[in-house]
């Protein structure tokens, strides 16, 4: 299964596992207006992160680079 950490938060939380606040973006200004939303409700602070669904060897348990075949 392939799901992005925002995802797997909202799975969690749906099932009461506390998580981190946190909201999903696309584009620069959908990311301000999270962070403004964010400090809002009292964040301290927030973190921008990119995510990627990356296959390939690093899958197979071997990274681009390794001389392993």
């Amino acid at each position: 299964m392939k799901i992005h950490e925002y995802q797997a938060k909202g799975i969690l939380k749906k099932y009461g596992v506390a998580v981190p606040r946190g909201e999903m973006a696309e584009t620069v200004a959908e990311a301000e207006a999270a962070a403004k939303n964010l400090f809002g409700e009292g964040a301290s602070g927030v973190v921008v992160k990119a995510q990627i669904h990356a296959g390939g060897a690093r899958q197979r348990g071997r990274s681009k680079d390794s001389q392993v075949a």
